[in-house]
């Protein structure tokens, strides 16, 4: 069973091993060979990308439990409500004429 315990303590250790393995690639940067360090800042990376989808899902969460948790809208009876109104001038709701070549045609 997955419990909020679990996960903070998960969360917590993935943030403290991605400071360890970032302190280990600053001194590989300094002292160690390029290979080091960037072995090092690919561990420091992949330690914050779990920490983030900790993070995540522990959100993820909190918000399933805050939508179970919340009160329905009042009913309401369904109206029209137009979201968005145009006002035209008069000139452009009538329809033109159709031209004198039109009406020959039909």
């Amino acid at each position: 069973m997955d419990t909020p315990t679990r996960r903070t303590s998960l969360h917590i250790w993935a943030i403290t091993m991605s400071v360890v393995s970032g302190a280990c690639a600053l001194v590989a940067l300094t002292a160690g060979s390029p290979l080091e360090f960037g072995i090092a800042v690919a561990f420091c990376a992949a330690w914050l990308i779990a920490a983030d989808f900790i993070e995540s899902g522990v959100e993820r969460d909190r918000e399933r439990a805050a939508r179970k948790h919340a009160t329905p809208p009042a009913h309401r009876t369904p109206t029209y409500n137009p979201s968005h109104v145009i006002f035209a001038p008069e000139a452009a709701q009538r329809r033109p004429r159709p031209s004198a070549e039109l009406q020959r045609l039909f």
